[in-house]
């Protein structure tokens, strides 16, 4: 079962602990945003619908398009200097 070995190769920040993130990329409206220093972030507590547009069947549905919760995501973090095949904007 390939969950456990994903679980152990995920690391993990504690609550109140600080870390270094120079953002590289950014998926969606809500994350993740991977770092050159090694974590990837998904903000907890933000609703953002998935770039297709559609939304998870266990999550809030906004009214807000992906492109602009993602446009709002990408330029809290940096300025847009590329686009990857999958949607990943780089920054």
């Amino acid at each position: 079962m390939p969950l456990p070995l994903i679980l152990t190769t995920v690391a993990i920040i504690p609550a109140g602990e600080t870390f270094t993130c120079t953002p590289t990329e950014v998926y969606e409206g809500d994350g993740p945003v991977w770092c050159t220093d090694g974590p990837r972030i998904r903000l907890a507590g933000i609703a953002a619908c998935e770039m297709d547009g559609t939304c998870r069947s266990n999550q809030p549905c906004p009214a807000v398009a992906a492109q602009r919760s993602h446009g709002a995501l990408v330029k809290l973090v940096g300025v847009p200097i590329g686009r990857r095949p999958e949607s990943h904007v780089l920054v």
